[in-house]
């Protein structure tokens, strides 16, 4: 121990170092430390511990105080400290008498509790202080972790802001360093949070829900894993989340999240997809019923005829209003078939030409009742049609018309009597002017 100078038998002053590896009984005394004495060692002090603070300066005091268990406290005074005074602490082993009105649970907490003198220090309202407690101080295993510090002044109850917390400490900001200092699990109150989804809890696929814990609080921990104020809900479920406030009580909230299924119509034709044209085939939205329909061409009923070839869409619409769609392709066809002439179609009397209308029809029928692919025309008929039918039933129409040709009939005009003597001649002609002329002589004029 240093020199100690006494100046009654209630105060007694540190001049030098304070080295103390054992436990000191201060008794009735405040052993206080001058402003340039240090505090060094592994014991601690059973009374009143003080420390005489200059003005103006940030510092921090150690007070090596106890009981039955070493519990020392930190003290960092803040620069606007304006005054000098002496800060006095000591240590009590117990509970506080006035524990059951201090909001911490008389099952767990610090079976000890500390007082703080101030004598003359003013402007320390921001100071803060870290108090040290011996894990046997503990009670009814109580989480150090959710521990808060509760104040006595004398009269009531005061909650500082609590800085940080460890196994055996906890630091708290916002004291004015007077009263008594009492530590544990704060006495929870009921707590109800509650969980405001965006928009409706119940959606269709696809869809989603922001849920957000209303209020002020310090962690949240919900079932899904997450830890923020709010999550997105887009599957069907019980969503909870369990809450915890500054003084470490926790309350617990859920809601249901429901999902709708979209639909899945389906869209069935009442016979082939493929008609022909001016028939019709009738589509049904089935997988049914549904509250409301909708066609890509504005119909609104459940059943639709068509009689052209497109696509088809159809949205059905549940009575949860989500919505599903479905589409059906519908061809329209009709043969288009060509006839096609094996030579010229336009020919002399007595001559021919053969029509072809195409392969790959189911029938033929030709206007001059034949009922062949192709046919062979001599001019009876000059206007030729076929009907041809397909696969599908339907029909189409080709026409071809021919010309005939007429022979020319031509006279043979003498040029004088056609007696005539050995020697002699006579001029043959036509009345008509011809192309080509082969007269049996072998003349072709």
């Amino acid at each position: 121990l240093a020199a100690v100078s006494c100046a009654s038998t209630t105060s007694c002053t540190v001049v030098g170092n304070f080295t103390d590896n054992g436990t000191y009984d201060a008794g009735a005394n405040v052993l206080t430390l001058g402003p340039d004495a240090t505090s060094t060692g592994t014991g601690w002090i059973i009374g009143n511990e003080g420390w005489q603070i200059q003005s103006a300066t940030d510092q921090t005091k150690n007070y090596q105080v106890g009981g039955l268990y070493s519990r020392p406290v930190s003290v960092e005074l803040p620069g606007t400290t304006n005054s000098t005074g002496t800060i006095t602490i000591s240590n009590t082993d117990g509970e506080h008498p006035q524990i059951a009105s201090s909001g911490i649970n008389p099952a767990k907490n610090v079976s000890s509790y500390w007082t703080i003198t101030n004598n003359g220090v003013t402007g320390n309202t921001s100071s803060n202080v870290t108090i040290h407690f011996d894990p046997l101080d503990i009670t009814g295993g109580a989480n150090p972790f959710n521990f808060i510090l509760q104040l006595w002044d004398g009269t009531s109850w005061s909650t500082p802001t609590i800085v940080a917390r460890t196994a055996t400490s906890i630091e708290v900001t916002g004291t004015d360093l007077s009263g008594d200092y009492a530590i544990g699990e704060p006495l929870c109150s009921p707590l109800f949070p509650t969980i405001t989804p965006s928009g409706p809890s119940s959606f269709c696929q696809g869809g989603s829900v922001s849920l957000t814990v209303a209020g002020t609080w310090s962690s949240f921990n919900w079932t899904t894993g997450a830890t923020s104020q709010s999550i997105t809900a887009t599957t069907q479920g019980t969503y909870g989340v369990v809450v915890t406030d500054a003084n470490g009580c926790s309350g617990i909230a859920s809601i249901n999240v429901t999902v709708y299924y979209n639909p899945g119509p389906v869209i069935i034709p009442n016979g082939y997809i493929t008609i022909c044209q001016g028939g019709s085939i009738s589509l049904t939205a089935a997988d049914g019923p549904y509250a409301s329909y909708t066609w890509n061409f504005g119909a609104t009923t459940g059943t639709i005829t068509v009689n052209t070839g497109s696509t088809f869409t159809v949205t059905a619409t549940d009575i949860n209003g989500c919505t599903g769609v479905a589409s059906q392709d519908v061809v329209a066809l009709n043969p288009t078939p060509i006839i096609y002439p094996y030579g010229t179609i336009s020919f002399c009397e007595g001559d021919s030409v053969t029509l072809d209308a195409g392969s790959g029809y189911t029938s033929y029928n030709w206007s001059t009742g034949p009922s062949t692919e192709s046919i062979t025309v001599d001019g009876s008929n000059t206007s030729l049609a076929v009907t041809v039918t397909d696969y599908f039933g339907c029909t189409g129409v080709a026409t071809k018309d021919i010309q005939v040709n007429p022979n020319p009939n031509p006279i043979i005009t003498p040029g004088g009597y056609i007696t005539i003597c050995q020697g002699s001649s006579i001029t043959l002609g036509t009345s008509v002017n011809y192309f080509v002329y082969n007269w049996s002589s072998g003349a072709s004029t």
